[in-house]
């Protein structure tokens, strides 16, 4: 999977995560969440490429990991 392909289904996670549970409105706000380590169809995945960071203002803002 390519890593357009990875930032599209966190992206989908994470808003149905945020528009299914309401119980968590006030507890997210204010959070950063990075990517886990994975490998997906024999290609290894690094922790952290991915990062979402949820804001107060209900902003979501995904930042693919930096190159060096």
């Amino acid at each position: 999977m390519r890593r357009g392909g990875i930032c599209r289904l966190m992206l989908l996670a994470a808003a149905v995560l945020v528009a299914g549970c309401s119980s968590n409105k006030g507890l997210i706000e204010g959070t950063k969440w990075k990517s886990k380590a994975t490998t997906i169809k024999g290609q290894p995945i690094p922790a952290g490429i991915l990062e979402l960071e949820f804001h107060s203002d209900g902003k979501l803002v995904y930042q693919p990991a930096r190159s060096s």
